[in-house]
């Protein structure tokens, strides 16, 4: 797993399923700082600063609505670089808010559940992604992509990635969000259908634990064992696993002190894509991953701001 896999040169369509969220960041005693947020968005973001984006097609599918915040929402995404392919409902975006004290309550708190994305997906028809994806070499996926989709519209989904494989691949991050989803077990059997689409899997510990119990990392690392695809797989201070099969490589940490990790999977996300991208080995694109991630834990928000200077890439 270890080898300069050069099939990646030829993905210059990158093509995002999901919901970009705005995203309230504590600001000391100030209040609140309203910026970007959402996973897609986040690993979209850092892909645009990674990479030359004048090389890639860099499309986001998704519906913001067509309030005044949607509107912002939109000018910001387009200006990082991220075209944007809507299907028009009317609707606001989703919110998040990072918490202003992670020790007395988790990490993040969600007002999205009538969001104009989530209505879209929920609906979404094969033929209308077949109008709004004409092109597409890599599609990234996660698990909030998934809990936004009916149980038709799921399928439907996934109908439409098999009839595109093995011209597209499938990046496919389990990112599972209790919250989101009524029944756990309805949660698991998605995420299952989609890793078998999939040709690179990311998950992590926590993921692991609860979706399949797993009791440390060594569990999570034999559920994905010999599954024929590139897995990779987060445990925060602990670095990252990636391969396959008896094939594991650790890659640690970045050291340093993190100001919020929200985000954090995301930017990992981004950051092995566009080392892959680049003609990077799986254990190298970790390696990048890795710093990637450490840079985004020190800034306030999810997304690469303006100051944000991500780690060099240059091609192999």
């Amino acid at each position: 797993m270890s080898t300069i896999d050069s099939s990646w040169g030829y993905a210059k369509h990158i093509v995002a399923l999901g919901e970009p969220l705005i995203e309230l960041q504590p600001d000391g005693a100030d209040g609140f700082r309203v910026s970007i947020g959402g996973d897609v968005a986040n690993v979209m973001m850092c892909l645009a600063r990674i990479l030359d984006i004048t090389q890639f097609d860099l499309a986001l599918v998704t519906s913001l609505g067509t309030s005044l915040y949607a509107e912002w929402l939109r000018q910001r995404l387009t200006m990082a670089g991220i075209r944007l392919v809507e299907t028009m409902m009317p609707g606001e975006p989703g919110i998040y808010g990072i918490s202003p004290d992670p020790s007395r309550q988790p990490a993040s708190s969600y007002w999205r559940d009538r969001s104009s994305a989530r209505a879209m997906f929920s609906r979404i028809t094969e033929s209308r992604l077949v109008d709004l994806v004409p092109n597409v070499d890599l599609l990234v996926v996660t698990g909030v992509t998934l809990a936004l989709c009916s149980a038709n519209s799921f399928e439907r989904l996934c109908h439409w990635i098999e009839q595109r494989k093995p011209a597209c691949r499938v990046i496919f991050d389990t990112n599972f969000r209790p919250a989101l989803w009524g029944q756990a077990n309805e949660a698991r059997r998605r995420v299952v259908k989609m890793e078998l689409l999939a040709s690179v899997v990311a998950t992590s510990s926590e993921d692991e634990r609860l979706l399949w119990n797993a009791k440390d990392t060594a569990e999570a690392l034999e559920r994905s064992r010999c599954s024929g695809r590139e897995v990779i797989v987060r445990a925060g201070k602990d670095g990252c696993w990636t391969g396959g099969c008896d094939n594991w490589q650790h890659i640690p940490a970045q050291s340093g002190p993190a100001v919020n990790t929200v985000g954090a999977g995301d930017s990992h996300l981004a950051g092995y894509i566009a080392a892959r991208l680049a003609g990077r080995s799986c254990f190298q694109a970790a390696q990048y991953a890795n710093r990637v991630a450490s840079v985004i834990i020190r800034q306030p928000g999810s997304a690469p701001d303006s100051r944000t200077v991500m780690p060099r890439l240059d091609p192999s």
